[in-house]
């Protein structure tokens, strides 16, 4: 969970700790450097459980490759774990949210914007994820970004119902790009929350 997350990375403990923590068995360790527009990914797989390290490789390219660098690990480890994908499993790791990795790049600095649950924090993720849509606009997380940053900030800076509005607006567009997913009910039953709609 983004708690976990945001847990260890500050406090950064051993890995064994983090598995036995997690009550998990194999661990999938990354590091990105980034030099202008070159970038390195560093990816291991490590069974907790022996020690062992299973598999590790590097991936050097530009962030124009970060959708094929994702595709490529994900296969890569489901590899080394020895799994069998479904299709459906296959459609999810080869999906792309954006083709505009521009566009992606703002997303994620949008989120890290966000996850500081600040005024300040929501209004810069809000402008990151408004650029994000200019570029793409079928990029539906990039609505569902405005939408649930609009939601907490109508819950926690203002009580302006345009806030909701707004909300509401950016569920439908992702809702008509990506239809019901875990994603847009989140955010649907949040919006009913402080609608007072309990029932929905």
């Amino acid at each position: 969970s983004r708690a976990d997350v945001v847990y260890y990375k500050k406090h950064r403990p051993k890995a064994k700790k983090i598995a036995d923590d997690l009550k998990v068995r194999y661990l999938i360790e990354g590091s990105v450097r980034k030099a202008k527009e070159k970038i390195r990914i560093t990816v291991s797989l490590t069974d907790m459980a022996f020690a062992q390290q299973l598999w590790i490789n590097n991936y050097d390219g530009t962030f124009d490759d970060v959708f094929t660098f994702q595709e490529t690990v994900s296969k890569q480890i489901a590899d080394a774990l020895k799994l069998k994908l479904t299709p459906q499993e296959e459609k999810v790791i080869t999906a792309q949210p954006t083709e505009n990795t521009e566009a992606y790049e703002l997303y994620l600095k949008g989120l890290e914007f966000h996850r500081l649950l600040t005024r300040d924090g929501y209004e810069k993720a809000l402008t990151l994820y408004e650029a994000a849509v200019a570029l793409d606009s079928k990029y539906a997380d990039a609505y569902l970004g405005i939408a649930n940053v609009s939601a907490a900030y109508f819950r926690e800076c203002s009580r302006d119902p345009n806030w909701l509005r707004r909300s509401e607006k950016n569920l439908k567009n992702a809702w008509a790009i990506i239809g019901e997913t875990e994603k847009t009910l989140l955010i649907k039953g949040k919006i009913a929350w402080h609608k007072h709609n309990f029932e929905e």
